[in-house]
């Protein structure tokens, strides 16, 4: 049964749960399944009504503390819905230099493969996300990729000896256009406003859970 907590135990005091079916149900610390931690009145939590006691203590999923874990996966991990600048500048930027300099300073490497990945697939997310702000699909962040692609090939028909000028065109042209459409995207991510409204992608950015 859902039900949300009136009084948190005490020493010698039972705590009290208000189910939904209108009652009261005491319970004790011993019966909550939230191993070297306390609920806070107000938390909702599942229970097995035994009697006037409640049994099996859970927190429940709509918790606000199962409900902070989500989001900060969602935020950090879905390109989806949007963040504004400031949120982007906080979590896109600083916080995410934080996790890349400890992965250069760390000696493991399993740890650097892991934290490279999850923190460079959070930032495509992020950035997806600010985009969406400006109105703009998230697939822009890949744009410098493919231009970026023919200089590298570029380049090597060029370190290979290759006559022509294929290799030194691809070079010029591709890296011009890559280095062009990334300071691009850098001026959107970091100084563009996002709109003031409702978008195609979503409402207005949402304030972040404390």
């Amino acid at each position: 049964m859902r039900g949300r907590i009136l009084k948190t135990p005490g020493a010698a005091t039972a705590g009290i749960i208000s189910g939904r079916d209108g009652l009261r149900y005491r319970y004790s610390a011993s019966d909550l399944h939230w191993p070297g931690r306390s609920l806070a009145a107000g938390e909702e939590v599942d229970f097995e009504p035994q009697g006037t006691q409640a049994g099996d203590v859970l927190v429940a999923e709509t918790s606000p503390r199962i409900r902070g874990r989500r989001f900060w996966l969602t935020f950090f991990l879905a390109p989806v819905g949007r963040i504004s600048r400031r949120q982007y500048w906080l979590y896109g930027v600083f916080v995410l230099g934080l996790a890349n300099l400890y992965q250069i300073n760390s000696h493991n490497s399993v740890v650097n493969w892991f934290v490279v990945f999850v923190t460079g697939w959070a930032g495509i997310a992020l950035a997806a996300k600010r985009l969406h702000d400006l109105d703009r699909s998230g697939w822009w962040v890949a744009a410098p990729v493919v231009p970026a692609g023919l200089a590298v090939i570029g380049a090597r028909l060029m370190l290979q000896g290759s006559s022509g000028t294929l290799g030194p065109t691809l070079a010029i042209i591709g890296g011009a256009v890559a280095a062009g459409l990334s300071l691009w995207l850098l001026f959107s991510l970091l100084i563009l406003t996002g709109d003031a409204g409702p978008n195609r992608f979503g409402t207005l950015p949402p304030p972040l859970p404390t």
